[in-house]
C-alpha cells in the first residue's frame, strides 16, 4: 500500500495553508487583540481574522488588522485605505508569514505588517511597502517599544505585545 504524501493547499478565504488551518495560535491572537484594544481604546478599529479587500482577487484574513474608525463598523470589508497595519501570530507558519502574506500586503500597498514571531520571541515589523515586498524589516524585541507607523505617538511595549513566559510547569502560552 502506497501512503500519500500531505499536503497544503491555499484557499480562497483565507490565503492560509489548509494544513495549518486548525493549528491556528487563536490565544496568541485574543493576547494581541486585548493589548492593542487597551492600547487604542475606541480610536481605531481592531479587526480579527477578518477579511482586507486588497483587489478583486485577493481578500486575506490577518490575524489582527488596526483599522481607521467607521461609523458604520464596516458594514463592508475594509480596504487598503482602511488599514493601518496588518499583523500575523505565527509558530509554524512564519515563513509563510513573514514572505508570503506580508509581500502580499506590500504589494497592495498596506503601510505597515507586524509579525508575532513566537519561535523568535519577537516582533517583526515590515513598513515601506513596495510592489515586491517591504524595504524594511525590523526586529523588536523584550523590553523594546515599537511605533506603528501611521500612530507614531503610539508606544506598544513588545513585552505587553508577546504573551508571558511560561514558568515552571505552566506549559505554553
Amino acid at each position: 500500500m502506497r501512503r500519500r504524501r500531505a499536503t497544503a493547499t491555499f484557499t480562497p478565504r483565507s490565503n492560509t495553508p489548509n494544513g495549518a488551518e486548525g493549528r491556528t495560535p487563536r490565544r496568541r491572537v485574543r493576547w494581541i487583540g486585548r493589548v492593542l484594544h487597551q492600547a487604542l481604546g475606541d480610536a481605531e478599529t481592531i479587526s480579527v481574522q477578518n477579511p482586507i479587500h486588497l483587489d478583486d482577487y485577493a481578500e486575506p484574513q490577518p490575524d489582527i488588522a488596526i483599522l481607521w474608525f467607521r461609523e458604520d463598523d464596516y458594514a463592508t470589508h475594509p480596504g487598503l485605505e482602511d488599514t493601518l497595519l496588518a499583523m500575523e501570530v505565527s509558530d509554524i507558519s512564519l515563513a509563510f508569514d513573514r514572505e508570503g502574506k506580508s509581500r502580499r500586503y506590500a504589494a497592495a500597498g498596506i503601510p505597515e505588517t507586524g509579525v508575532m514571531n513566537r519561535p523568535g520571541d519577537c516582533i517583526d515589523r515590515l513598513d515601506l511597502p513596495l510592489p515586491a515586498g517591504y524595504a524594511r524589516h525590523t526586529i523588536f524585541r523584550r523590553g523594546e517599544t515599537l511605533r506603528p507607523a501611521a500612530r507614531p505617538d503610539l508606544e506598544l511595549a513588545v513585552d505587553d505585545l508577546l504573551p508571558p513566559r511560561p514558568t515552571g510547569g505552566a506549559g505554553r502560552v
